[in-house]
């Protein structure tokens, strides 16, 4: 139950474009999913545009507690998309995310966030 609840509340998210960039931000079309894996804790996402260099790009799997807010004790990750350009059409992928230690991506960095309000 907990896992279907995540995974709904991330696709809210990513379907109203809950991404900012440091550049730019991003807007509504700009990512797909292209998979979810709950026994790893990961999910992809294909590029639809270019993503320039050193974006932003903020996760979390808080679900709403009303129509104005969100709960405070789930976790926020942050992803760098690195040094280079990533051309439209390119899977990014991410793992292990409820690991400390273990978290990746397959550009850039994902780190845990800390986010005002979260016990994280």
């Amino acid at each position: 139950m907990k896992t279907n609840l995540k995974v709904t509340a991330l696709l809210a998210l990513l379907s109203i474009g809950a991404f900012h960039g440091k550049a730019s931000a991003f807007a509504l079309g700009d990512f797909a999913f292209t998979s979810f894996n709950s026994r790893e804790d990961g999910w992809a996402l294909v590029a639809l545009i270019d993503v320039p260099a050193n974006s932003l790009l903020y996760f979390t799997d808080n679900e709403a507690t009303n129509a104005t807010t969100f709960n405070t004790g789930e976790s926020y990750h942050s992803w760098n998309s690195g040094a280079a350009l990533i051309p439209a059409g390119t899977v990014v992928r991410f793992s292990a995310i409820d690991s400390a230690t273990l978290l990746d991506s397959s550009f850039g960095t994902l780190a845990r966030a800390t986010v005002t309000g979260s016990t994280n």
